[in-house]
């Protein structure tokens, strides 16, 4: 090789060299790739994209404007999952609060139609203890014992409200309050000066002023 070609060679084997350690002795402030399946594992400071799809994805801390997912799972520092974000076999969204060993707590979302909210709180093991739901009567609280044959149930159902009781055998509901009706009370009369005509005539004789006892005493003789 002659001493020409060395001084071609030579440095476009060390720029060669320089460009393949680049990223391994100086961190890159900005990483531009079009296809990143090669790379087992990427480390970086900050990462701007687009789109970003991946199957899994752990982060310490994770912030963002808007988010877009069917499931969202937070858990607790033991890795158990606390609350459950997502939607119901109706096609509402639903909030559900987990115990340690996965049970329900209490779930928020719709009812079985989907078309009002209901609130429901579960005892251990995921039985349903109190529901709290609107319909189209007005606000409707349902209380359920452990073994959920006695329903008892406050505000409004249909056309009738108070309290009911109902069975899970009979599935009749009973009323355990009288309905209370109410009327509104007819307004008195006022004068033209806002006293009222009674009021006017109880206190005419005192407008004058103190009573004349012996005005009084004569007409009592007159009486008699």
């Amino acid at each position: 090789m002659t001493s020409r070609e060395r001084w071609v060679v030579y440095p476009l084997l060390f720029l060669t060299f320089g460009m393949t350690m680049r990223d391994k002795v100086w961190p890159q402030p900005h990483f531009i790739a079009n296809d990143m399946t090669a790379f087992g594992e990427i480390t970086a400071g900050k990462i701007i994209c687009s789109q970003l799809d991946v199957g899994r994805a752990t982060a310490q801390r994770l912030e963002s404007i808007q988010s877009e997912c069917q499931l969202l799972t937070l858990s607790d520092q033991h890795g158990r999952n606390a609350i459950r974000l997502g939607s119901g076999s109706n096609g509402t969204g639903r909030l559900e609060l987990l115990a340690t060993d996965g049970d329900v707590l209490v779930a928020l979302g719709g009812d079985e139609v989907g078309e009002s909210g209901r609130v429901e709180t579960f005892a251990d093991g995921g039985v349903p203890q109190t529901q709290l739901r609107s319909t189209e009567a007005g606000g409707l609280v349902t209380a359920i014992d452990a073994e959920e044959n006695i329903w008892l149930i406050l505000g409004h159902y249909a056309d009738q409200y108070g309290v009911f009781a109902e069975s899970a055998e009979a599935r009749r509901r009973v009323p355990l309050t009288i309905p209370w009706r109410f009327e509104t009370a007819v307004p008195d009369k006022h004068s033209a000066d806002g006293t009222s005509a009674d009021s006017g005539s109880a206190d005419s004789g005192s407008a004058d002023g103190p009573i004349d006892e012996e005005k009084a005493d004569e007409e009592e003789e007159s009486v008699e």
